[in-house]
């Protein structure tokens, strides 16, 4: 028999809360790495545990001195009960948020007879092995029977009966039956080389906000990002034209006193020489 297994690889990535429910760092007793799975499995042993007193062979922590392994009348009556009970509301009992990265492997099967270059291999095994086997008995026989060589046992004055044996054409389709049935060849490969992901993506972020607000006024009043550094622009052209006028009027007052000063000391001149 000659299988081949396909293999898909898909990776799937979830939101963290506020956004979505998934568990970033999830930590467990029984397993190194959070997954959904392991996490209902803990789930499911820790009630059977304290259900029954004992787990499944299959149940963390593999250490019969923590858990003992169910006995045959406490599966039957109490661990297969507890694991229906259970099961029938196993998401509200459970609090198991899926992760946030998970990876998905999908496997896909296919059969086929042993070709004819699977059964010349196979040939070439058979009498490899059985010429060790030989080898290895015609040694046991030199050493515990006698030194007397394996071919005194099947060799005789008339022939070989086991190599006349080898020739007839029942233990031909016996040992292509026996190779056909009991010999598997398994291929695993890549069905796909690209990998699927799948994200998990925020509704409405700050730069879809940013994104609808400028389009927005750029559709209405036809602004833009240059509009907007215009508008600065202008407001900074106002502000410093009004310190301006500030300033300026600050100057005049003491511009009139200086004059009325150089008025007052004309007029005394011209008084003193009268």
């Amino acid at each position: 028999m000659h299988t081949f297994v396909g293999v898909t690889v898909s990776k799937e990535t979830n939101l963290p809360p506020p956004y979505g429910d998934c568990m970033k760092h999830g930590k467990l007793r029984y397993f190194d790495r959070y997954s959904q799975a392991a996490c209902y499995r803990e789930c499911i042993t820790d009630f059977v545990v304290a259900m029954c007193g004992c787990r499944d062979f299959y149940m963390p922590p593999f250490n019969t001195d923590v858990s003992p392994v169910c006995s045959l009348s406490q599966y039957t009556t109490c661990l297969l009960p507890a694991i229906e009970s259970l099961n029938t509301n196993l998401s509200a009992s459970c609090v198991c948020p899926p992760a946030c990265d998970i990876v998905h492997y999908k496997s896909s099967m296919s059969y086929a007879t042993a070709n004819e270059n699977t059964k010349s291999q196979l040939d070439v095994s058979e009498e490899f092995l059985k010429r060790k086997a030989a080898a290895d008995l015609e040694r046991l026989h030199e050493s515990y029977i006698n030194r007397r060589p394996l071919t005194n046992y099947t060799a005789t004055p008339n022939g070989d009966y086991d190599a006349l044996y080898r020739t007839t054409e029942l233990f031909r389709q016996t040992t292509e039956i026996n190779q056909t049935r009991n010999i598997l060849q398994l291929n695993i490969y890549m069905r796909n080389l690209r990998v699927q992901e799948y994200n998990q993506l925020k509704a409405y972020t700050l730069k879809d906000l940013l994104s609808d607000i400028g389009g927005s006024m750029g559709l209405l009043i036809g602004a833009s990002v240059i509009t907007l550094f215009e508008a600065l622009d202008a407001c900074a052209i106002a502000l410093a034209s009004r310190r301006r006028k500030k300033t300026r009027r600050r100057r005049r007052p003491s511009q009139q006193e200086t004059e009325t000063e150089i008025c007052t000391l004309s007029t005394r001149t011209m008084v003193k020489q009268m």
